[in-house]
């Protein structure tokens, strides 16, 4: 066995044909292939994670629920905690400062290496546009678009400068999309936002993306604490590297099944599967006693041919819906293919849309 595991905390809401084609050779060589589902909170797909030769990962709090930033669609087939994660970090302390106060900041993606001094302008989500943004730094709430295209709409609005912050508690978060801007953009936790936010018309922001070198008694911020699933993707990774390093004759495709099959079931609806966490959070000690208990097919799904087929999709007739269909019982959006639950005479159940009347 020269199985290989690849990680990939990345990705983009545009699909494509020929990167489609280009993971399928690679699961079909016997590589498996694990990618980030995404950080925007919808059923919206994200690839590569989408890709059926790809295993999408969900996030999971500490208490087994999805986070409120995972994606959930179809492709979904497993978690692993995302929130609140120990990571290695590029923040400092020094990045970011307003009103005489120093705020943690962790660079976007691609993000150019410069420093901008400016006012701050709130531009909610960051969309279509900031009409008041020129010669400003903007100061956008994550959610509804990519964090990319916020500070590509920011740039085109004549701004100077971005930050974008959480629209959830806790702590940064990761980007999985790549920024195309050439303007300097950071990532703030929600607090940290809010407090920009009330400070904007008082002082100007001092916003810089460069590394400087670290003093000495200065508190080193090379780990933080950080929520996404670019931490939840390389944990399921790891477990599929330790499991094959001990079952080496296994396929990629028996190893990703056994995993499946081992998973704890954290679904609300009951279903074993479903498009918020797909099979469940990732279980590593269950997975390698399934596989030396009943070998390499222990997955009990098919492990012939090439093809793949991601998410849900996997199960055998009957054994579940992936999700909620119109009108279904729910008790969240993540039980409903639509992405929205709502009571209706002390019942909830899947919608269309959010109606609000």
């Amino acid at each position: 066995g020269n199985g290989k595991v690849i990680n990939l905390s990345l990705g983009r809401s545009k699909y494509s044909l020929t990167e489609n084609e280009f993971y399928d050779d690679i699961y079909r060589s016997g590589v498996l292939v694990i990618s980030a589902s995404g950080n925007s909170g919808t059923t919206d797909d994200s690839y590569p994670a989408s890709y059926p030769s790809v295993m999408s990962v969900g996030a999971l709090n500490d208490e087994n629920d999805v986070a409120q930033f995972s994606q959930f669609n179809k492709q979904v087939e497993i978690s692993a905690p995302g929130v609140g994660v120990l990571s290695t970090s590029t923040a400092t302390l020094i990045q970011l400062i307003s009103d005489r106060t120093s705020f943690i900041a962790s660079v976007v993606t691609g993000s150019p290496v410069s420093t901008v001094e400016a006012f701050g302008m709130n531009c909610g989500l960051g969309y279509p546009s900031c009409s008041d943004a020129n010669g400003k730094i903007c100061i956008m709430r994550r959610g509804d678009i990519t964090v990319a295209e916020k500070v590509l709409n920011c740039q085109n609005s004549g701004g100077v400068g971005a930050i974008i912050y959480n629209n959830v508690d806790g702590e940064l978060y990761s980007d999985l999309s790549s920024n195309v801007a050439n303007i300097p953009s950071v990532i703030v936790a929600k607090d940290s936002g809010i407090s920009l936010l009330h400070s904007i018309k008082v002082s100007k922001i001092h916003l810089s993306t460069e590394q400087e070198e670290e003093e000495e008694g200065r508190k080193s911020f090379a780990y933080l604490e950080k929520s996404g699933t670019s931490m939840s993707a390389p944990h399921v990774a790891g477990v599929a590297a330790k499991i094959w390093s001990h079952f080496p004759e296994c396929s990629n495709m028996q190893i990703r099944n056994v995993l499946l099959k081992s998973a704890k079931n954290v679904t609300t609806s009951g279903l074993r599967c479903d498009q918020a966490s797909g099979f469940g959070l990732v279980q590593a000690k269950d997975a390698y006693d399934l596989l030396e208990g009943f070998g390499c097919d222990a997955g009990g799904m098919s492990s012939n041919g090439s093809a793949a087929v991601g998410g849900c999709d996997q199960l055998a007739e009957g054994e579940g819906k992936v999700c909620g269909e119109l009108m279904d019982s729910c008790q969240s959006k993540h039980d409903c293919c639509s992405g929205y639950c709502r009571s209706v005479l002390f019942r909830s159940y899947c919608r269309l849309f959010d109606e609000q009347n």
